[in-house]
This record gives structure tokens, sequence and C-alpha cells, in this order.
């Protein structure tokens, strides 16, 4: 009896394991292509006026599943993608490794649950979207974000 027990126990645990890695999408996702070319906070908010774009700061982990789900699901469709580049000013904040920059980025930001997305207009935040959602949800976000974030 013991034996069959063990046994249920471990495929049990098993079948959760697999069930939390499908969720998060398993393995560190790349860094969405709307973010390869990233800048400092410091830098895009020294840029925003100059260029008349709001600053969007992605703040990830690679430790967190949903955020891995996030890159490769809304941060990868192509609209959204687009709408990134062409309208914002993007800052990746990955709080995993020991660079002080994104480290510094998300506190100044108050980034508490991730993955989160700031837009940031004149220095102050405009709009925060805190976990993973669709590219629908996420395009809707931001061009309500966007449209928040007019000239003086």
């Amino acid at each position: 009896m013991r034996g069959i027990g063990g046994l249920v126990i471990v495929v049990v645990l098993g079948i959760a394991a697999l069930a939390i890695l499908g969720r998060s999408g398993g393995a560190k996702a790349p860094t969405p292509d709307a973010f390869l070319n990233a800048t400092t906070l410091d830098a895009a908010l020294q840029r925003s006026p100059e260029e008349n774009r709001p600053v969007l700061v992605f703040a990830t982990a690679d430790w967190c599943g949903p955020c891995q789900a996030f890159k490769r699901g809304a941060l990868a469709d192509a609209s959204v993608e687009q709408l990134i580049k062409g309208a914002t000013i993007p800052v990746y904040a990955d709080v995993t490794g020991p660079d002080r920059v994104s480290m510094d980025a998300a506190q100044r930001l108050r980034i508490g649950p991730i993955p989160a997305l700031v837009l940031v207009w004149n220095g102050q935040e405009i709009a925060r979207h805190e976990g993973n959602t669709s590219a629908t949800a996420l395009r809707q976000w931001l061009e309500t974000g966007l449209a928040n974030a007019r000239p003086n």
C-alpha cells in the first residue's frame, strides 16, 4: 500500500509541475521585439519631451511564469509591437539580474506585481497594467493611455 501511495503522490506532483509550466510558458521567453532596442528610464525620460512620445516601462523577471507567457503572447503580437515602437519610448526593466539600472527603474516606479507596464508622460505615471492579458486588451490599454498623453 505504501508503494502505491508514494507513486500516486509522485504522479500528482508531476502533473502539477506540468500544469504550472504549461501555464507559465515554460522556459525563459525572448525579449519582445518592441523592447530589443530599449533604453534606460533616465534616457527615455530625457528623450520623451523632445520626441513628444511617452515612456513605456516593461517590468519583468526570468523566474516569473506570467511574464514569460506575456512576452510570448500579447507582447509578441505584431499590432502591439508596432504601437509600442511607433508611439512610445520603450524601457525594459528586467528585475531578475544584476542590472542595477533596471532595479532602480522598478523601485522608482513602485513596481509591485509583475509583469507590469507603466506609461509615463511628463515624468508622471498616466497608466499602469499589471499581469498577463490578451493582445486585444493590451492594445486597448495602450491606446487609452496614449490618448491621455497630450502635449501641455
